[in-house]
């Protein structure tokens, strides 16, 4: 039997917010559960209103109560501001749901606010955690420039940390548990809470035994979800949050952009099976016919209402022709690609390949057309609305004699980036052959997962990326599409199924299942690299990196002087570039490196490295990695010799990371891949790993023992950095032999043709296409 899930909401919100929220509710999974909806419309617009009864409309379970308690309820970018009348408002109306689920008998109520739009999987999970009080996650920044904080809480009234009761904590302490209490809530998981709401699963049993939003007189806490969990603690209720699909809140109108890029990003591959099923069936279905047996398996209830019509129209007016011409005919439909898709007005552009073939008075014939449809929602059902043919796709015999067909266009090529700090599309682009900008359409996108950008992706023959970042699921999309990873360096530090500290192990194999060709330096990366991705080793080719082009044939120094305003003839240039060691994906933090000064050494004196610099004509340049730049920026203070390269100003200037590393005379590192490529320019280097400890404990590295990897001085004093600068800028023999060893093994090429190689790579494959 199904279990009956009553979702409620009371709706105060401004309406492309609800239209949001709406929208996310269409589209979760209710397999197996029967839904009903009520809200409680507390809306002050009129639009908002209308979307609201647009959605009821829609739903044979769905009810509006109207709210005559109206108050002014005011949010912007800042904040949402509350007073106590509209906080228990919202309770009374809380309550009031409560009630309905109470007397229509359901097994579970999901209350959520109308500003959260949940993952589609977010209702089958949470009543898989068969808990009877559980809320699902959600994070948000409750002031512009505070970090993002989850909605559920451990102690009192926001206490995120576990501590017992007299237990004195030293302020260190406290940052310590409440981080760990914020790592752990970013890993997939169940976990028991103090404190929760606005997105949560409540069961009959809770229900019946008395839980509601009602004050608490004698609690002087904030809010009526406060008073809700005591009240549950009290009955016996242990409250608890699933972190698998966190939900997205749009506390912002500001975030609205995102919200759409969140649900376009989950539920993207349900409409996909769908809506291309339904096209695949209806065409095949009204396109082959047979003037003995008629139309066998004729299909017209995948067409909305007025299409529908017309084509039932058109067969009967060419029903009488098709006998006469003895017309056998099969028709297949594939090569299905998202155009364009609009969850807010719930329609989408498809196209495909339409191939008709068979005989007509006895000749036989083929026809294959570049097709597009619209489909629209009509009710809870998606319908085509339209055909149209936008090419006729040639026959033709290649050399083979094998017969294929091809669209009557140049192909296109995307070239993706996420930002300029080291991108071989980047260096793919600009360093693109002539032949190429005549025969293919080209562009280079970057990468911010909006419907345009999806759109682009799948108007695309050839995809490169460049860090597993396709995110499309190329078997359902577009099975010929050829896609291309170019990595983004040669690894030192552990990744995928050897990270010790990777949370997502289970979407690796999703990732690179999808690509066909990985450009590769050599076969060490080969080894090196399918350690961490376990893919078909044949998909590796060897090219080189293509932003490795760009150390050999760019004029660095100008480039760099031009971008910090500086004349930096006669200078000498250290770039300084470590690892990142926290990142927002999974809420990773590897090592313990301290950013209580620029290089995490001990004793470090900031005056008396400055006065080092200037006293040797040097010029420090850091380039922090882009995962962690706007944590650890504020943290380091710039000056005449000292200069950060932000990626807000390769962003200005177009100019991509590897444009300027040739202007560095030596490379201070860590554990970042760019010293890999760095040994191109046969320059020295010095590695400054502070907590080697700790990261091999936390991530973990590839190439051990990390000393013979290095091929330069390991330095953990300031001293010891000054005098090995000096040294090594004096000696270019200076670790030169470990220099050229280690840049036999890891470079194949070493020349300034690796963006040509991989090109050729692309077309080559093309050709056979």
């Amino acid at each position: 039997m199904k279990k009956r899930v009553l979702i409620g909401s009371p709706v105060h919100q401004k309406a492309p917010i609800l239209q949001l929220f709406l929208t996310s509710l269409e589209y979760l999974n209710t397999e197996g559960v029967e839904v009903h909806y009520l809200f409680i419309d507390d809306n002050e617009s009129e639009d908002a209103k209308r979307i609201l009864l647009d959605f009821v409309g829609k739903k044979n379970t769905a009810y509006v109560l109207n709210s005559t308690n109206s108050q002014k309820y005011i949010c912007d970018e800042n904040t949402h501001y509350w007073n106590e009348s509209l906080v228990w408002k919202v309770a009374h109306f809380k309550n009031i749901i409560i009630q309905f689920a109470l007397e229509k008998d359901f097994d579970y109520l999901f209350l959520i606010d109308s500003d959260i739009v949940l993952h589609p999987e977010t209702l089958q999970k949470l009543i898989e955690g068969e808990k009877d009080i559980i809320s699902n996650i959600f994070w948000t920044k409750w002031q512009p420039d505070f970090p993002e904080l989850p909605q559920v809480w451990v102690f009192d009234q926001y206490g995120q940390y576990y501590y017992k009761r007299g237990e004195k904590l030293t302020k260190e302490q406290i940052q310590e548990r409440h981080q760990q209490f914020l790592e752990m809530l970013r890993k997939p998981g169940v976990y028991e809470v103090g404190g929760l709401g606005a997105c949560t699963l409540i069961s009959r049993k809770a229900l019946q035994s008395g839980v509601n939003f009602s004050e608490i007189k004698n609690v002087s806490f904030w809010g009526e979800d406060r008073h809700f969990c005591i009240r549950a603690q009290a009955l016996g209720f242990d409250l608890f949050v699933d972190t698998h699909y966190p939900a997205f809140h749009i506390y912002r109108e500001s975030d609205k952009e995102k919200a759409e890029e969140y649900i376009v990003q989950y539920v993207r591959e349900k409409i996909e099976k769908e809506l291309f099923y339904k096209i695949k069936v209806a065409f095949e279905s009204v396109g082959s016919f047979d003037y003995e047996k008629g139309y066998e398996d004729l299909l017209t209830t995948y067409f909305s209402s007025q299409m529908r019509q017309r084509v039932l129209d058109e067969i009967q007016i060419q029903l009488e022709d098709n006998i006469k011409s003895n017309l056998q005919v099969k028709a297949r439909v594939y090569g299905f690609r998202f155009k364009e898709i609009n969850l807010r007005e719930q329609k989408a552009v498809i196209t495909f390949i339409l191939n008709n073939k068979g005989k007509q008075r006895g000749d036989s014939f083929s026809e294959t057309f570049l097709c597009e449809s619209e489909v629209i929602k009509e009710g809870n059902e998606w319908f085509i609305n339209s055909l149209s043919i936008v090419d006729i796709i040639e026959e033709i015999d290649y050399t083979n004699h094998q017969v294929g067909y091809v669209v009557n266009r140049k192909k296109n090529i995307s070239l993706v980036y996420t930002n300029l700090s080291g991108m071989n599309t980047v260096a793919m682009y600009k360093l693109m052959p002539e032949n190429i900008k005549d025969e293919f359409n080209v562009k280079l996108i970057k990468q911010n997962l909006s419907p345009e950008y999806f759109k682009q992706l799948m108007d695309s023959d050839v995809v490169v990326v460049t860090e597993g970042n396709y995110l499309l699921s190329k078997k359902e999309l577009n099975k010929n599409q050829l896609v291309v990873d170019t990595w983004h360096g040669f690894p030192l530090k552990a990744m995928g199924f050897v990270d010790k500290g990777e949370k997502y192990k289970d979407y690796i194999n999703k990732v690179w299942e999808n690509v066909d060709i990985i450009a590769s330096y050599s076969k060490l990366f080969n080894c090196v690299m399918n350690q961490c991705i376990n893919t078909d080793p044949n998909k590796y080719i060897v090219t080189g990196s293509p932003r490795n082009d760009f150390l050999h044939l760019s004029d660095g120094k100008r480039i760099l002087s031009q971008m910090i305003n500086v004349d930096l003839e006669g200078k000498r240039i250290l770039l300084y570039m470590p690892t990142y060691r926290f990142a927002q994906r999974g809420g990773r933090r590897d090592g313990d490196r301290k950013w209580d000064n620029i290089f995490g050494i001990r004793q470090f004196c900031y005056n008396a490295f400055t006065q080092f610099l200037k006293q040797n004509d040097l010029v420090l340049l850091i380039k922090l990695h882009p995962a962690e730049e706007s944590v650890v920026i504020d943290n380091i203070q710039e000056n005449e010799n000292v200069f950060i390269l932000r990626g807000e100003m390769l962003e200005e200037n177009y100019v991509d990371l590897y444009e300027i590393v040739n202007a560095a005379d030596l490379l201070v590192t860590d554990y970042s891949s760019v010293y890999f490529d760095y040994l191109l320019l046969d320059r020295p280097m010095i590695f400054v790993p502070v907590d080697l400890v700790e990261y091999e404990n936390t991530r973990g590295l590839l190439l051990e023992p990390y000393d013979r990897w290095t091929p330069g001085p390991k330095v953990f004093e300031q001293a010891c950095l000054e005098e090995q600068i000096l040294k090594s800028l004096a000696d270019h023999k200076h670790y030169k032999v470990e220099r050229e060893y280690l840049s036999d093994l890891v470079h194949f090429y070493k020349d300034s043709k690796s963006s040509e190689r991989l090109w050729g790579v692309i077309i080559e494959h093309l050709s056979v296409m």
